[in-house]
């Protein structure tokens, strides 16, 4: 067996369980990830605000730091980790000012800015417009978005998404053709979460 990664972060474990358990499509199409005690699940998070849809916070940290010492440990990072003993790493995001310095999902600009947009429809679904434009820039509650000129599969997914719920539009979308790439693992996780929604978007056109 080949281990693609032995990072952990509980965020990213708890969420895409989260996804997949609840899927409506899925139903075990995509071997579901084991859980997190949500005890060591963090708040407010990059990860909580991309695949939770009653995310209750007005910023989101997508900065982490690893620890480093392994005898502090929680035990169910340790049962988890350990199996890869020699590689393993334990990524948190808890907003240590100092420390949180590593830009774990690799995020870009178009990325952070797609994110700022996520937020802002989080924050208050109702007031967030969503229209294209010769360039990506956020105005108030006004998101202007460029989608060609998007660099990034995943700020194109974080657009697909907005455009799915705000405006009811999922015609720039086709899963023939994947956005995400196997080396993104949040922006597949986001790609799957994505499709999702589509199919109960679609399923519901009927009723």
């Amino acid at each position: 067996m080949t281990v693609v990664s032995a990072k952990l972060s509980p965020g990213l474990q708890y969420w895409v369980n989260q996804v997949f358990v609840n899927s409506t499509l899925n139903k075990y199409q995509i071997p579901i990830p084991p859980t997190m005690d949500a005890t060591y699940v963090p708040n407010n998070s990059v990860v909580e605000l991309m695949f939770n849809e009653s995310y209750p916070y007005a910023s989101y940290r997508y900065l982490y730091r690893e620890v480093t010492d392994r005898y502090g440990w929680p035990r169910p990072v340790k049962e988890r980790l350990m199996i890869y003993s020699t590689s393993a790493q334990y990524y948190k995001c808890d907003g240590d000012p100092v420390d949180c310095t590593i830009n774990l999902f690799s995020l870009q600009a178009d990325d952070l800015t797609m994110l700022d947009a996520l937020l802002l429809y989080r924050t208050d679904s109702t007031a967030v417009t969503l229209v294209d434009s010769t360039s990506t820039v956020i105005i108030g509650t006004r998101v202007e978005v460029n989608y060609e000129g998007l660099s990034t599969g995943l700020s194109k997914l974080i657009y697909l998404y907005l455009a799915l719920k705000i405006n009811r539009v999922i015609t720039r979308y086709d899963n023939t053709t994947l956005l995400s790439t196997s080396t993104n693992i949040l922006a597949m996780c986001f790609e799957a979460f994505l499709i999702d929604e589509i199919f109960k978007f679609v399923s519901n056109q009927g009723t």
